[in-house]
């Protein structure tokens, strides 16, 4: 099992709240932004199709169009949605968790806000050092030990799908790392990044198995809230005068990725934050990890940027 606290991290998230309704305010926009530009790009497609004998297929079209348009604006801004909403909240956590006194209801916000621009005033500095972070977090399964070996198949294709999902899993940790980052207030925020970086390799075992136990834990309240949700948004879609498609189970998805990123993405990084502060800040890996590590090239990049900055 896990050696993390999730009750202790429920209470973490309570005492954060203003900034939990803003993350959840924020995730709710993305949502329904995918969802109305679906709707309006099937409206325009039926509108241009209602001048031939079946529009059903234009409105099909429309649609398509929509989503990917909001898939790319999302894009565009996710940058600035790192800077605003996931590096604030996790600069509220921090100091919840060092006993500093926080501002209480929407100056919460603005304060989170605030530090945060003091301490990274580039949004593109934060977003390369998170890359950074979390390419180096995603070669750690590889270089703890060699999984590969424990595989029945051991065909090319299988071992690089397993590789990646094993990369994830060790990337969705990026946000603890960043939390080391923001609470040690270096002026360098790549020689923070590195240090933290550095302790999770010296005991990557023991924080891998908590931080698949936690990924494990998001996705499966995840689909939870899936099943749940789209009960209703199947209903609605039945009542309608046209068939939806596979709408519905995108508005299902989209809908209950908002709980996901609200509310259990920050329950996890939370309990993973106390673990990571309790047990791993300040360790460091031994030389046959450094020279593993060495081969990675996000690692070199914040060695490089480190000892230059």
């Amino acid at each position: 099992m896990w050696d993390v606290n999730l009750l202790a991290a429920v209470r973490t998230i309570e005492s954060t709240m203003p900034m939990v309704i803003y993350r959840f305010l924020v995730s709710l926009a993305v949502g329904l932004a995918y969802m109305l530009s679906v709707l309006g790009g099937a409206g325009i497609g039926f509108a241009i199709g209602a001048y031939g004998n079946n529009p059903g297929p234009i409105a099909s079209t429309g649609a398509f169009v929509g989503f990917a348009a909001c898939v790319w604006l999302v894009y565009k801004i996710r940058h600035s949605l790192l800077h605003a909403v996931r590096a604030s909240h996790l600069l509220i956590l921090v100091e919840n968790r060092d006993g500093r006194p926080l501002p209480a209801g929407r100056a919460q916000v603005d304060y989170a806000k605030q530090q945060t621009t003091e301490r990274f005033p580039s949004v593109t500095e934060l977003a390369r050092l998170d890359d950074a972070l979390r390419g180096c977090l995603r070669s750690l399964p590889a270089i703890g030990c060699d999984w590969s070996a424990c595989l029945p198949v051991k065909q090319p294709h299988v071992v690089k799908a397993v590789q990646m999902a094993l990369g994830q899993v060790a990337a969705s940790v990026g946000d603890v790392l960043l939390a080391a980052v923001l609470r040690r207030k270096d002026a360098n925020a790549w020689r923070s990044g590195l240090a933290a970086l550095e302790s999770c390799a010296a005991q990557w075992p023991r924080f891998y198995k908590n931080a698949a136990w936690m990924y494990g834990f998001v996705y499966a309240g995840w689909l939870v809230s899936f099943l749940v949700i789209q009960v209703p948004v199947f209903n609605i879609a039945a009542a309608l005068p046209m068939s939806a498609g596979i709408w519905p189970l995108v508005f299902a998805i989209a809908l209950s990725w908002v709980l996901k990123a609200a509310f259990l993405e920050p329950i996890a990084t939370a309990a993973l934050l106390e673990y990571y502060f309790k047990h791993m800040e300040g360790q460091t890996p031994d030389a046959a990890c450094r020279a593993k590590l060495a081969e990675v090239a996000a690692y070199r990049e914040l060695q490089a940027r480190a000892a230059g900055n």
